[in-house]
C-alpha cells in the first residue's frame, strides 16, 4: 500500500532567542518532513542552509528578524511566494508536491493585539490579516494553514477559521492541552500556559495525531502532527 501520511510542524523560533546551532540540532532530530519557521534570523536561516541540505533539500528561507519565514521539506517544493496581506511582515506560501500530489501550505504570523486606551485588542488590518489567510487556505486545494496566529481557541478569529472549514488539527487529536507561550520569560525557562501556535488543515486533509515539541530556547514550543490524505 502507498504512503498516504506526512509530518509537519510549526515553530516560531522566537528571533534571536534560539540559537542557530540549537535551532539545526533540533531540526536534525525532530522527525518533521515539512517545517514552517517564523521569526527566523539571517543567522539562522544561514545555519539551516549549511547543515541541513541533505535532511532537507528543498528549502525557502527569508531570514529577518521578526518578520522572518522559511518553509523546509523533504518532498519537492515546486513554487514559493511571499504573500504580502499586512505590511512589512509577509507570509510564506509554498507548493509542495507529497506522494504524487500537490499540497498547498502557508505559513503565516498575524501580528499580536495591541495595547490601546482600553486594554489590548486587535486591530482592523489583524482581522483582514486573518480573513485574507482563510480565504486562501480555503480555495479548494488541500490546504495547511500553520503558524503563531497570536490568538487563544476561545478568540472569535479561531471561529471564524472553523466555520470557514478548516480543522483545528491539535484540538481534534492533540496530545495535552497544546499550551507553546511564554515558554520562556527573559533568560528562564517557564511553564506555558497559552495556545497560539497552531495547524489547520482543509478537509481534504485528515489529521492522525499532534503533539508539541521540547524547549528549544525560543519564548515558544514547536506543534507537531502527523497528517494525512482524506
Amino acid at each position: 500500500m502507498a504512503k498516504t501520511d506526512f509530518t509537519i510542524m510549526t515553530f516560531n523560533v522566537g528571533n534571536v532567542r534560539t540559537e542557530p546551532e540549537k535551532l539545526t540540532g533540533w531540526l536534525l532530530n525532530c522527525g518533521a518532513e515539512i517545517v514552517g519557521l517564523q521569526e527566523l534570523t539571517v543567522q539562522q536561516a544561514e545555519a539551516i542552509e549549511k547543515t541541513l541540505s541533505d535532511l532537507f533539500p528543498y528549502r525557502q528561507l527569508h531570514g529577518a528578524g521578526i518578520p522572518g519565514k522559511g518553509l523546509l521539506s523533504r518532498y519537492p517544493i515546486l513554487e514559493t511566494e511571499q504573500l504580502h496581506i499586512y505590511p512589512h511582515r509577509p507570509d510564506l506560501f509554498g507548493l509542495i508536491e507529497i506522494h504524487g500530489k500537490p499540497l498547498r501550505v502557508i505559513v503565516a504570523h498575524p501580528i499580536p493585539p495591541r495595547l490601546h486606551r482600553r486594554g489590548f485588542s486587535y486591530t482592523e488590518a489583524t482581522h483582514h490579516h486573518v480573513h485574507t489567510l482563510t480565504e486562501l487556505a480555503t480555495s479548494g486545494e488541500p490546504t495547511v494553514l500553520m503558524g503563531d496566529f497570536n490568538m487563544l481557541n476561545w478568540d472569535r478569529r479561531h471561529s471564524h477559521l472553523k466555520r470557514a472549514g478548516l480543522k483545528d488539527v491539535f484540538m481534534e487529536v492533540g496530545k495535552g492541552r497544546g499550551h507553546t507561550l511564554p515558554a520562556r520569560v527573559g533568560w528562564l525557562q517557564t511553564f506555558p500556559f497559552m495556545r497560539v501556535d497552531y495547524i489547520w488543515v482543509s478537509p481534504q486533509i485528515k489529521p492522525l495525531s499532534a503533539w508539541l515539541g521540547e524547549y528549544v530556547r525560543s519564548d515558544h514550543l514547536p506543534v507537531l502532527a502527523q497528517l494525512a490524505w482524506e
